[in-house]
C-alpha cells in the first residue's frame, strides 16, 4: 500500500483548468442533465458544485455510496451524504464537501453517459480549482496477486480489441484455451497488469476535458491462472475497499496545502 501511494502523488503539480469543447452547451438557455436529475433551469449548480476539486467514480452505486460517507467521516463533513440523483434510477450522486462520487454502472457505454453529464456539472458550476477524477473498482489481474492494487495513468486497446474479455466461461467462446493465454501473455508483456472495461473511455475523457485523471482498481483473481473469483465475500470486501483508502490518502494530502 506505501509503494502504490508513492505512485499516485504522481498525479501531484499543476493540474489544468476542465474544458467543455462544444460551443452549443456555452450557447444553450438551459441544460438537462437527465441522467443524473439535474438542471441549470431548477438546480443552481454553482451552489451546489463551485468547490468541488475532486471526483471519484465507481461502479456500484451502494458501493459509492459507502465510499461517500467513508469520505465525509474522515474529512469531518457533517452534512449528510444523500443521493442527489435520487430522482432517477440510472446513477447516483453525493457530495462530500470538496469530493463529487458518482456511481457509473458497467461498460464503455454507461460510463460515457455520466462522465458526460459530470464534466458539464463543473462547467455550468464554474469551479474555481482545478478538479482531478477517480475511477475507483475492481479488475482482473495479470501476474498479480489476487487483491494487488494497480493505479493506472494510461488504457490500451488496439491490437487487443478482439479478444478484449479473453475468458473461456462466458456464453459465447470463440478461442482455444492457448489461444487465450497467448494473448493475455502478450498483454503482460506489454505492460498491460489489469483488464477491466471503462478504463479506456474514463481516461480519454479527462484527457478530452483537460483534467488530470487515474485509475485505482483492486485486482479479484489473476487471469493468467483463472476466469474464476474464488475469494470470500468476507475478503472480497476489504479488497474493495483499498483503492478508496488510497484515493483517501491524495485527497488529504491535496487538501494539507490549502
Amino acid at each position: 500500500m506505501e509503494n502504490i501511494n508513492e505512485d499516485i502523488l504522481k498525479l501531484k503539480g499543476e493540474a489544468p483548468h476542465l474544458e467543455i469543447k462544444n460551443d452549443l452547451i456555452r450557447n444553450m438557455t438551459s441544460d438537462n442533465l437527465y441522467h443524473l436529475a439535474l438542471s441549470t433551469r431548477t438546480h443552481n449548480f454553482k451552489e451546489m458544485f463551485q468547490d468541488i476539486k475532486f471526483v471519484c467514480v465507481g461502479g456500484s452505486s451502494k458501493r459509492m455510496e459507502k465510499f461517500a460517507q467513508f469520505i465525509a467521516s474522515e474529512l469531518g463533513i457533517k452534512t449528510p451524504c444523500i443521493n442527489l440523483a435520487s430522482e432517477t434510477d440510472r446513477y447516483a450522486l453525493f457530495k462530500a464537501g470538496p469530493v463529487l462520487i458518482a456511481s457509473h454502472g458497467i461498460g464503455t457505454p454507461s460510463i460515457s453517459i455520466v462522465m458526460h453529464e459530470i464534466l458539464k456539472l463543473l462547467y455550468h458550476a464554474r469551479c474555481q480549482d482545478k478538479v482531478t477524477f477517480f475511477r475507483l473498482g475492481t479488475c482482473g489481474g495479470l501476474g498479480l496477486k489476487p487483491g494487488t492494487v494497480v493505479i493506472s495513468d494510461t488504457a490500451v486497446d488496439g491490437l487487443f480489441r478482439e479478444k478484449y474479455e479473453a475468458r473461456l466461461d462466458g456464453a459465447f467462446c470463440g478461442y482455444t484455451q492457448d489461444q487465450k493465454m497467448a494473448f493475455l501473455i502478450e498483454a503482460y508483456k506489454k505492460g498491460v497488469r489489469n483488464i477491466e472495461m471503462e478504463s479506456l473511455c474514463f481516461l480519454a475523457m479527462c484527457h478530452q476535458a483537460n483534467v488530470k485523471g487515474a485509475v485505482i482498481c483492486v485486482t479479484l483473481l489473476d487471469r493468467l491462472k483463472s476466469d474464476q473469483i474464488s475469494e470470500t465475500k468476507t475478503t472480497l470486501k476489504e479488497w474493495e475497499e483499498r483503492p478508496a483508502k488510497i484515493a483517501l490518502r491524495y485527497i488529504k494530502s491535496e487538501l494539507s496545502k490549502n
